[in-house]
């Protein structure tokens, strides 16, 4: 869960689960790609608009949603992002994960 500050508020921000990804999936929402297919995203403006639109609806409650609905834009796709590295993570996140394999300090000898 991320803490983002929109306007003077702070709006609390959590990923999307499997089940949703899946249900967003089945009406046709391209979510489980979405950190892979922005470049698909960005030629369809419309596909993106209602990508973003379904995700948030999804993952904010009503009231964290009246708070954007004042905000400008670029607040709304600060709440975005954070809401696309919750979901799939960051790559300036994933340094310290524990994929990245060991490192010299834990390898045996």
């Amino acid at each position: 869960m991320r803490v983002i500050l929109v306007g003077d508020t702070n709006i609390d921000v959590r990923g999307l689960t499997g089940k949703e990804i899946k249900k967003l999936q089945a009406e046709g929402i391209p979510v489980s790609r979405l950190n892979i297919d922005v470049v698909k995203l960005a030629q369809d403006l419309d596909l993106a608009e209602e990508t973003m639109d379904k995700v948030l609806d999804t993952v904010l409650t009503d009231e964290q949603k009246e708070i954007l609905d004042d905000q400008p834009n670029k607040q709304i796709l600060k709440v975005w992002g954070a809401v696309v590295k919750e979901t799939w993570g960051a790559p300036d996140e994933e340094k310290n994960s524990s994929r990245s394999g060991p490192g010299p300090q834990t390898q045996t000898e």
